[in-house]
């Protein structure tokens, strides 16, 4: 019986579905892996996101640090160096200091 099931037409029909659904099966995990991977990229609260991966490797290249970021080039610019930001510190401290 499995011989001429496999000889038939109907056995022909079953192997290429059988071949086709597995196909796709496999093709559709592959297109989820992809597209959560396109996702993770477009994702605006990822720091792993193309956009932020790009002005990084930019800004990395351009200053020569390896760890430099956009976030950080901002804190810098509006707080001032590590330098500048102690000296606002000790200034603090001694105008409470003498009381003001």
């Amino acid at each position: 019986m499995m011989n001429n099931l496999m000889n038939s037409k109907v056995g022909a029909v079953l192997a290429v579905g059988l071949v086709g659904g597995l196909g796709l099966y496999f093709a559709s995990k592959k297109v989820s892996s992809v597209v959560g991977e396109v996702a993770e990229g477009l994702n605006p609260n990822s720091k792993d996101n193309i956009i932020n991966r790009g002005v990084s490797a930019i800004g990395q290249t351009i200053t020569g640090k390896p760890y430099w970021s956009l976030g950080g080039a901002i804190y810098d610019a509006t707080h001032g160096s590590v330098e500048d930001q102690a000296k606002r510190i000790d200034e603090d401290l001694f105008i409470k200091s003498i009381g003001g």
